[in-house]
């Protein structure tokens, strides 16, 4: 389980997105404050609950995951839906919560943004190295 790379991808992508959700960390900030979650001019992740909903529910996803090592697809599917759940939440309803609230023109991205694109990028390494090692074990089936 743990000799394959897309296990150690799997389990950075699980540390990224669980990191979102840390309360110290910041999604975004403004440079003046707004209203409702931009009221202290930051938006934390752990203040909105699609935020927080879908970077806990993505870790556990790609945790998850690392347990299917024996069925590949059933693997690649639960690993790219949390990606896929993560890219909606973060890049959908971050943006609109920024564009809503009228203040998307002084956004500055912070550390929680940047681990969310920095773990969609690693789920994105783990299902290519899961894609791979299907189409290894496809390969050497035939050979048989």
């Amino acid at each position: 389980m743990i000799q394959r790379i897309q296990t150690i991808w799997l389990l950075v992508t699980a540390v990224l997105f669980g990191l979102e959700y840390w309360p110290a960390l910041s999604f975004a900030s403004t440079m003046v404050p707004g209203e409702g979650v931009f009221a202290d001019s930051l938006l934390k992740t752990s203040e909105d609950s699609v935020l927080s909903g879908a970077c806990l529910t993505s870790a556990l996803m790609a945790l998850i995951a690392v347990f299917l090592y024996k069925n590949r697809e059933s693997q690649l599917i639960v690993a790219a839906l949390s990606g896929l759940i993560q890219a909606v939440a973060f890049i959908g309803w971050g943006f609109y919560l920024l564009y809503k609230s009228g203040l998307f023109q002084q956004f500055r991205a912070d550390f929680a943004l940047y681990s969310g694109m920095a773990g969609i990028f690693v789920n994105w390494l783990a299902t290519r190295a899961i894609r791979k090692d299907a189409a290894l074990v496809k390969s050497m089936d035939r050979l048989r």
